[in-house]
């Protein structure tokens, strides 16, 4: 914000600073090899030249091409009515002119011009200038000016190229990050459906048996145990609907067996030891009954994690320490290989977890290690099981 507002004020500066420069030549009577050097009336040179030079730089880079314009033809003017002096002011006002238009007015072939055209003026009607060497040496100061003002357009022209296409990377990266959310949270609906279907699928099987153990006068109870036999099948049923429409086309299996969960972390490792990373399990405090989901959600955040260790550790030794808390269980997955970057990956296996966790009211790091490798630590909270 303070730059936005420090360039208009700077140009405003500058401006006055020239217009009070201008002012002072005229009314100090400077002369150049014994003529004046803003020759013609006093009072119109105070009065409408040098404000007409000068004031339209306040606007160099907010109106550039209409500051140059005012310039430039305020120069041709004066030169052709009043003829070409020699005013230090006047130098410096064509100079930051020609550097200001053809750096923010986008149209350096024109301004380089009417620069041209403008001086050739003031060239051919000012008495004072000697010889060749003040042509040239004038003249070549302007293309200097001109040609920075040039280089300077086109920097920032690639300053503004880089800033949009960091935009749509962001925006991308943003738009990737949020397809991959949706897909993960799709597999795990799929994963929970697994769940419940099965858990339900029970509840039918024991309605069933304890219909079949019931009297024939105990019509209460058993209309009750219809009910809840009628209720399941009615949920199975919409969770089926369900499954529809969050399975993929190649994932159609419709199968409603249990998901995995601690109790096969055993078997996991040794699948991840096969593949050729060395792994270390270690648990500490009393393994507890976990509800069906959580535990799921465990695994997986272990399993992504020696996932990554396998990817990207270079086959160095991975550990995974489960701790049992008293109201949490924490999940620690380590390597000791090379790392990657600070732990705020946005690819779906980081995605994922976090899902998992914070589907259960958890917390998620991940990043590498002070001591080398990487890292990659959860906290869910216990709830007891059903």
């Amino acid at each position: 914000m303070r730059a936005a507002l420090a360039s208009p004020l700077a140009d405003a500066l500058l401006a006055a600073a020239l217009l009070c420069l201008g002012e002072a030549e005229l009314l100090g009577g400077s002369t150049y090899q014994g003529a004046p050097v803003w020759p013609g009336s006093e009072a119109v040179n105070a009065l409408i030249v040098i404000p007409a030079l000068t004031l339209p730089l306040a606007f160099r880079r907010t109106r550039p091409l209409a500051a140059f314009l005012a310039v430039m033809t305020t120069i041709a003017l004066a030169s052709l009515l009043l003829g070409g002096g020699e005013a230090v002011t006047l130098f410096i006002v064509m100079v930051v002119a020609v550097y200001s238009g053809a750096a923010n007015a986008g149209r350096p072939g024109l301004v380089a011009v009417i620069a041209a055209v403008a001086a050739t003026l003031h060239v051919v009607r000012d008495p004072q200038v000697h010889g060749v060497g003040d042509v040239v040496f004038g003249f070549g100061l302007f293309a200097v000016a001109w040609v920075f003002g040039l280089a300077v357009s086109r920097r920032q022209h690639r300053i503004v190229s880089l800033e949009r296409t960091t935009v749509a990377l962001e925006a991308g990266r943003e738009e990737h990050a949020r397809a991959a959310v949706a897909r993960e949270r799709g597999r795990i609906a799929r994963e929970l459906h697994d769940v419940v279907a099965h858990a339900v699928s029970v509840i039918v099987v024991q309605s069933q048996a304890g219909q079949r153990t019931l009297g024939q006068d105990e019509d209460k109870t058993r209309g009750a145990l219809e009910a809840i036999e009628g209720t399941a099948r009615q949920a199975l049923d919409e969770m089926r609907r369900l499954l529809v429409m969050l399975r993929d086309v190649d994932d159609a299996s419709g199968t409603t067996s249990p998901q995995p969960g601690l109790a096969q972390l055993d078997a996991l490792a040794g699948q991840f030891r096969e593949a050729g990373l060395p792994v270390t399990v270690e648990v500490e405090g009393e393994a507890v009954p976990l509800p069906a989901g959580l535990d799921l959600s465990a695994y997986r955040v272990i399993q992504e994690g020696l996932t990554n260790a396998l990817k990207h550790g270079g086959g160095a030794p991975a550990a995974v320490r489960l701790r049992y808390g008293e109201r949490d269980l924490e999940l620690d997955v380590t390597d000791a290989g090379e790392g990657r970057g600070q732990g705020e990956g946005s690819g779906h296996g980081l995605v994922g977890m976090r899902e998992r966790v914070s589907l259960y009211g958890g917390e998620l790091e991940s990043g590498p290690r002070p001591e080398g490798g990487f890292r990659l630590r959860a906290r869910l909270p216990l709830e007891p099981a059903p």
